[in-house]
């Protein structure tokens, strides 16, 4: 066994492993590399890592996969988990390469899966790495949004959000373009993934480029409901009513006869400014008398624009009824799928 760096980090590390524990980057490809003569060994370590994690103490859990890596290099667990738990006691300004290195360990830890021969054991492991993935990128995300509350007025904070958000989703599109990649026959575990993928997309959209949003939410769309064609329906009705929402949100229902009076209230003062700023313009070439009374009239139109007739208001009522209704039987309908 040789030691080499990692030709994306820089880590020192086995010639034998598949990936780098810290950045989870590809070191041997699907190589399989079997299980050490020192079996005993590794099922010690094993069980002190499952305890680590069992008790949250991520920072002996990663010591021991660590340990496990250099005696069996080709285990699924510990190549998946010395990323993760290295990963996971990230600073905040870490969260978009701590999220990559996971997402880069994918396809190494989906490759060591696939040399499982038990399929139950094969089937038991892929649901560990998927939930442990979505959890971290949860994680990653709250961290992310977190501090940029914080420091929102911040200058480039809404990038920098971004950034980390984007880089916590690679996961989902790691696992999804893995799942497609090694395990193909997983159609059903694919889509219930694509779900949980489209789920993160709809909560951080405001994240994410408008249309790489809307074309890679559609394109999961479409792929979930080749597996589950219920699914369709479901995005079809969502869509229709969140359409039914926004109309009945912009309906003016009741007239603002606040803003009616403060608009003529401002027309009146901008006349009276008028004058006399024609007056004061003429005796000193001031036109600062003319540019107030031309703002308040601005203020005072916009307000009386605002103010809807009587007849208006009546008519938004009777139509925000028919569409409350038409959304509501749509909802039913949404409930019962």
């Amino acid at each position: 066994m040789a030691i080499i760096s990692c030709p994306e980090c820089g880590k020192q590390v086995s010639d034998r492993a598949i990936s780098c524990p810290e950045c989870g980057f590809p070191i041997n490809g699907t190589q399989s590399i079997p299980v050490q003569s020192n079996a005993e060994d590794v099922s010690k370590l094993l069980l002190l890592a499952r305890r680590a994690r069992e008790g949250s103490d991520s920072v002996n859990a990663k010591k021991y996969y660590d340990q496990i890596l250099e005696k069996s290099p080709g285990y699924w667990e510990a190549i998946f988990y010395s990323v993760y738990y290295n990963a996971l006691e990230c600073k905040i300004m870490h969260i978009s390469s701590a999220a990559n290195s996971v997402a880069n360990c994918i396809y190494s830890t989906f490759s060591a899966i696939n040399d499982l021969q038990n399929d139950e054991e094969k089937d038991s492991a892929l649901n560990d790495v998927i939930f442990s993935s979505v959890a971290i990128a949860s994680a990653f995300v709250s961290s992310a949004v977190g501090h940029y509350n914080k420091f929102s007025t911040t200058d480039g904070a809404f990038s920098e959000c971004s950034n980390r958000v984007v880089a916590s989703g690679n996961i989902y599109a790691e696992i999804e373009a893995n799942l497609k990649n090694v395990f193909p026959e997983e159609k059903v575990r694919l889509a219930n993934l694509q779900k949980l993928y489209a789920a993160f997309l709809e909560d951080n959209d405001l994240w994410y480029d408008d249309t790489y949003f809307s074309n890679t939410r559609a394109r999961l769309d479409n792929e979930i409901t080749s597996v589950y064609p219920e699914h369709g329906k479901r995005r079809e009705l969502e869509q229709k009513i969140s359409a039914l929402n926004v109309q009945i949100n912009s309906l003016v229902t009741e007239r603002t006869a606040k803003a009616g009076c403060l608009g003529w209230f401002f027309v009146i003062c901008g006349i009276i400014m008028f004058t006399v700023g024609l007056v004061l313009f003429d005796m000193t070439d001031a036109s600062w008398g003319l540019w107030v009374s031309i703002l308040e009239l601005i203020i005072g139109a916009f307000c009386l624009v605002k103010t809807p007739s009587q007849e208006e208001v009546d008519s938004n009522i009777k139509k925000k009824k028919e569409l409350t209704a038409e959304r509501d039987a749509l909802q039913a309908e949404l409930d019962s799928l």
